[in-house]
């Protein structure tokens, strides 16, 4: 089964895609990687990635017409590594307008926390970036196969990505980032406490 898909011209020709892109982003060549990426042989363009496997093409017609491939280790595994590569390219031509996006929806999520200090900042800063906003760290782009395949099931399941990521020595920062519900008893809270500053005598 393996060696049949291998042989399919449609994954020889995503493999061979895959390979000049990855050279092209490795050298710092973004702009040519990727349009080279988001080829229909490759990965195909963003507005593709949601079509029914009929209208598949590429990589994704490669793993979604054979589910018993898609399901190996070694192709979930280098799938996540291509489409690191790919997200790389993104974040290196549209970096800092993907984490002005991040800031703006960190800023908009921590301001339900703190209604009495929004917009000004009186008593205490209105807004602390939270650890998704470290310098280092890269605001998160989705990719083709950050979706479900036709059994409703992850393409690269956890583990096989766990993998992936220590064979490119990606740590992953997710498990770090703030994860705060804002229940109606923590805004109830907030609002006395508003109350509280504004009374006469307050500090």
């Amino acid at each position: 089964m393996m060696a049949r898909v291998e042989k399919d011209p449609v994954t020889v020709t995503a493999r061979r895609l895959f390979h000049q892109a990855g050279k092209l982003d490795n050298v710092g060549d973004y702009d040519q990687a990727k349009p080279i990426f988001e080829d229909p042989a490759a990965f195909g363009p963003p507005s593709t990635w949601d079509s029914p496997k009929e209208k598949a093409t590429g990589w994704r017609k490669v793993l979604l017409e054979n589910p018993d491939y898609a399901e190996e280790d070694d192709i979930e595994q280098e799938t996540f590594i291509l489409q690191h590569h790919y997200k790389h390219s993104l974040q290196e031509l549209a970096g800092p307008y993907y984490k002005q996006l991040v800031v703006l929806s960190d800023a908009l999520g921590q301001s339900t926390l703190w209604p009495a200090n929004m917009p000004f900042g009186f008593r205490m800063p209105w807004y602390t970036p939270s650890i998704q906003l470290h310098r280092r760290l890269h605001a998160q782009v989705q990719g083709p196969f950050d979706r479900l395949n036709a059994k409703g099931e992850r393409f690269i399941d956890a583990e096989n990505e766990a993998a992936a990521r220590s064979t490119l020595g990606l740590y992953d920062f997710r498990a770090l980032q703030m994860r705060m519900t804002v229940t109606p008893e923590m805004k109830e809270q907030m609002m006395q406490k508003k109350r509280g500053m504004g009374a006469p005598g307050g500090n």
